[in-house]
């Protein structure tokens, strides 16, 4: 089924938004509310929204994580981050002074990326956009918040949002949102050509034990093969992806389809810092054409690499899909085709 993809938009800075957009390109939508009487500003901001969401996905816009791990985040950069956040003091702005733009509430967080960095802003009570805002504004959520820096610290960032919203994929016909980040992840077990291996059995230490002696080139071949791909290109330390395919499906969908593999060579929970300076392994695949990325290692792979591999994926305007292949799951591949002793 197609699926499109909207905000549930709960706090929009009008002026900061319009700022980024060509006033001749919203102004014909923006006038067309004129005559909605109570019903004009949620036209309005859902016509902004739209309009920030082509812009974006026109223009490009660069995320907090990923600018923070290549050490180039600065103040005054416009910057994207979706992940989990602790919003605090809407109820109270909202009582001391929310429709006189006086009252503020406050989110915080740790990077996901990057545990020991700080993220943090504010907003105005004022410019939350509906009566639910409040309930998705409060406690811990994760939302979308598009922003400029404030003030970037070696440990820290304090942002000015210019959008804080929830972001979804609508199924043609169906009544049913999917979270964006949800939806792009896909699993082992969807791979048609991996339908039959057995992903459920009981994860053993044994198994990252027996990978330990299989070589990355191993690895490679067996994925292959069990795609039906023929022909695999000879390592190089420059190269973009260790695997390409076109062959992989997913519910008989053909993906474009690019593997980053790590072998024995570094045997331990992958992190990051495994993948090259800055995480550049895993920017290299992500600029590649590939509809799926995928990262696979012969050990664990930590929720940071996860998250990293999440925000590329997601990326506003170049969304695609994105699949981990950890040790367990690569032993059971390789015990299903063949490739590793049970």
């Amino acid at each position: 089924m197609d699926a499109a993809q909207g905000w549930d938009v709960w706090f929009m800075h009008d002026d900061l938004v319009l700022g980024l957009l060509e006033l001749r390109t919203v102004a014909d939508d923006l006038q067309q509310g004129a005559h909605l009487g109570s019903l004009a500003d949620s036209w309005r901001r859902a016509t902004l929204a739209k309009h920030l969401r082509e812009h974006l996905a026109l223009k490009g816009l660069p995320s907090l994580d990923i600018l923070h791990e290549a050490g180039t985040l600065k103040d005054g950069a416009l910057v994207w981050i979706e992940q989990a956040f602790a919003f605090r003091g809407l109820a109270d702005a909202l009582r001391k002074g929310g429709s006189s733009g006086t009252g503020r509430a406050t989110f915080s967080a740790r990077l996901q990326t990057d545990r020991s960095f700080k993220v943090a802003g504010s907003f105005s009570a004022h410019r939350i956009t509906s009566s639910s805002a409040p309930e998705w504004l409060s406690g811990t959520k994760r939302q979308f918040i598009v922003a400029y820096v404030e003030k970037a610290d070696s440990d820290s960032v304090t942002l000015r949002p210019l959008v804080i919203a929830s972001r979804y994929l609508r199924y043609a016909g169906v009544p049913v949102e999917v979270r964006l980040s949800d939806y792009f992840r896909l699993w082992p077990s969807m791979v048609d050509q991996w339908r039959e291996v057995n992903f459920n059995q009981k994860a053993k230490v044994e198994h990252l034990q027996a990978l330990k002696a299989i070589p990355e080139r191993i690895v490679k071949e067996a994925l292959a093969q069990s795609l039906g791909e023929i022909s695999i290109a000879n390592d190089w330390g420059g190269e973009q992806f260790d695997l390409w395919t076109d062959r992989l499906t997913v519910e008989g969908r053909a993906l474009r389809t690019a593997f980053l593999l790590k072998g024995p060579g570094q045997f331990k929970p992958m992190t990051i810092a495994v993948l090259g300076k800055n995480g550049d392994q895993i920017d290299r695949i992500a600029s590649s054409a590939a509809d799926l990325i995928v990262v696979q290692h012969c050990h664990e792979i930590t929720a940071p690499v996860e998250n990293m591999l999440r925000v590329y994926a997601t990326q506003p305007g170049r969304e695609r899909f994105y699949m981990l292949v950890n040790g367990y799951a690569t032993w059971c591949l390789l015990n299903h085709f063949g490739a590793v002793g049970a």
